[in-house]
């Protein structure tokens, strides 16, 4: 009788209890990351054609004394396929084809109420220009990557600003856009 009072139960405070601790788990998360601080970025455009400079600028403040293990930023390039399964059903990979950093600052301690501007200028890709695939490890040509056909596939680009801290990481990225020819 216990048992099927049990089958028989209605899942749904269950569910609803399930729903609420992710989302106090996701709004911990953000809460812990703005209390140590924030990250903006500058850039005077997004739009950028193979070999220029993709320049700008990022501001780092800190709310309370941090302790940086890497301050850096990224140019990050994504290959993004999306296809339709045999049930219908729309699926979307996307794998990282591309990444160019810059260091600025390493293993220091920052202290609360730091506020400090660093300019940036990666250089934008090429179609000749080899990556590394994180996810396979594979070199990957991005003029070998053929957008079109049967499956929808793209290219993303992102700059990507990011203090390593212990715990939850201090991050902030802008996509753009690179003509790559």
């Amino acid at each position: 009788m216990l048992r099927t009072m049990l089958i028989q139960a209605n899942p749904l405070p269950i569910i609803i209890a399930v729903l609420v601790i992710i989302v106090l788990a996701i709004a911990a998360f953000y809460i812990a990351r703005m209390m140590k601080g924030k990250i903006e970025i500058q850039m005077s455009k997004t739009g950028f054609n193979s070999g220029e400079a993709v320049t700008g600028a990022f501001t780092l403040t800190t709310k309370k004394q941090l302790d940086v293990t890497r301050l850096y930023v990224a140019l990050i390039g994504y290959e993004v396929t999306e296809r339709r399964e045999s049930d219908g059903d729309k699926r979307t990979e996307r794998h990282e084809i591309f990444r160019d950093e810059e260091n600025f600052e390493e293993s220091q301690s920052l202290p609360a109420g730091f506020n400090k501007t660093y300019n940036f200028a990666l250089s934008a890709p090429g179609k000749d220009t080899v990556g590394t695939s994180r996810s396979g490890g594979m070199e990957i040509s991005i003029g070998s990557i053929t957008l079109g056909g049967n499956n929808r596939r793209r290219l993303e680009w992102k700059i990507e600003a990011r203090a390593d801290l212990p715990g939850v990481d201090i991050a902030k990225s802008q996509s753009i856009r690179i003509n790559v020819s």
